[in-house]
């Protein structure tokens, strides 16, 4: 079956895509429920129905491209990915899951393989949240730890609701099947990008994620006195600005002296300055310092570590520090871990087993408890390559092949 993998076709489509939504400066913008999500959309379901793939949409637009197995009432084995981007995003990005997992249902189909289960590929909705909040509405949906009821009266920037964008999306796939969100999944399969430079500049061909980290955020509210630079000696000066500066450096500083074992990340996440004038110093500073760990543990001590560095020291800036975890960590299932891993060693794949910081769909499907895997993408525009070339033939026909395995094992199992 893995022969059956056709890397030109599977390289072809992401190029294809990557068109819809593209931007002048390598970037792109394909919206949640926009006129190029919905072009992408029918792309995949038309490449769909040219196979006689089943297609269907549950009450969120999540869309799912169905290979029947022999017992078409066995939960299916799933594999997923999105299509929406932030402003100037990826055109990759989430695309990597949904055209690999396409990829794999046509290499089962042209190996004329049966499987007890079936299997699918499900284009998740609104992964990004950045037109309708929160991020990773399809996931949360279907997980059940959002309410469906909550986001259907939600408006964007120019007072469309989710709600009209719904139903034309309903419209434009009228031939697609209703499904219920609640329809349940035997395991998840989530192909994605590697969001950083690690696994490019490592030489690796896939990342192995074993979980996702328990994230932790210092925010850090400053407050001194606004007056011009060129007329304040530093004796009468509160810089609230200056001071922050120097309280990051004491924290990135701290966690630069733990061992690289402990896959510690940090760095600052969000900051503000008012007032905003050149040649002006501000009155009031915020910014929050994120850490990441694969221990909650680790990273609870470490907040307090940080807490305790900041209120201990001497600024002229008055200060105000709270230190909170904003997510916990989450392992995947050790027994799909412990499969792909096998599966890459026969194939003779450079891999790397990880954990990942940024919030993804297959984190919330894993914490609703369906058995979970994740395979990561080397993204090569980290060694200097255009966008459109981020994404190497032979890294995703690997990723497609690998998935294509570990896929056909669940579904006969």
């Amino acid at each position: 079956m893995k022969r059956c993998i056709n890397e030109g076709r599977l390289f072809a489509r992401h190029q294809r895509m990557a068109q819809i939504g593209a931007l002048a400066e390598d970037g792109i913008d394909r919206a949640a429920f926009s006129v190029e999500d919905l072009a992408s959309r029918s792309m995949i379901v038309n490449w769909a129905e040219d196979r006689g793939f089943e297609v269907y949409l549950d009450e969120i637009a999540n869309l799912s491209i169905r290979r029947p197995g022999r017992d078409r009432e066995a939960p299916p084995i799933v594999i997923g990915g999105y299509i929406d981007t932030s402003t100037d995003g990826h055109a990759y990005e989430g695309l990597v899951g949904a055209l690999i997992g396409l990829e794999v249902l046509e290499a089962l189909e042209e190996a004329d393989l049966t499987t007890e289960r079936s299997v699918e590929m499900t284009v998740w909705s609104n992964t990004q949240g950045e037109r309708f909040g929160p991020p990773l509405m399809g996931a949360q949906i279907k997980a059940g730890t959002l309410s469906l009821e909550a986001c259907r009266g939600l408006v964007d920037d120019r007072g469309i609701r989710l709600d009209d964008t719904l139903e034309r999306m309903f419209e434009t796939f009228g031939s697609a099947l209703p499904r219920s969100r609640l329809t349940p999944m035997a395991s998840y399969i989530e192909p994605a990008l590697d969001a950083g430079p690690d696994l490019a500049e490592m030489d690796m061909t896939v990342g192995l994620v074993r979980g996702a980290e328990a994230v932790g955020v210092v925010k850090l509210r400053l407050s001194g006195r606004t007056s011009p630079i060129a007329n304040t000696s530093r004796d009468h000066r509160r810089d609230p600005l200056t001071d922050v500066i120097y309280l990051v450096n004491q924290l990135e500083e701290h966690i630069g002296e733990m061992p690289p074992s402990m896959g510690l990340r940090s760095g600052i996440a969000a900051l503000e300055h008012d007032p905003f004038k050149p040649g002006t110093l501000p009155e009031r500073v915020s910014l929050d310092w994120v850490l990441y760990s694969p221990d909650d543990d680790v990273l609870i001590s470490l907040l307090e570590e940080a807490e305790s560095l900041v209120l201990g020291a001497d600024i002229a800036s008055v200060l105000n520090c709270d230190a909170v975890v904003s997510r916990t960590a989450r392992d995947f299932d050790d027994g799909l871990l412990e499969q792909v891993s096998k599966l890459a060693r026969q194939d003779s794949l450079r891999f790397r087993t990880m954990t990942i910081g940024r919030p993804c769909n297959a984190s919330v499907l894993s914490g609703a408890g369906i058995p979970t895997a994740m395979i990561l993408v080397p993204n090569r525009r980290f060694l200097g390559v255009d966008a459109l070339r981020s994404v190497a033939k032979p890294d995703i026909g690997h990723a497609a092949r690998l998935i294509a395995a570990l896929a056909y094992q669940q579904a006969t199992e």
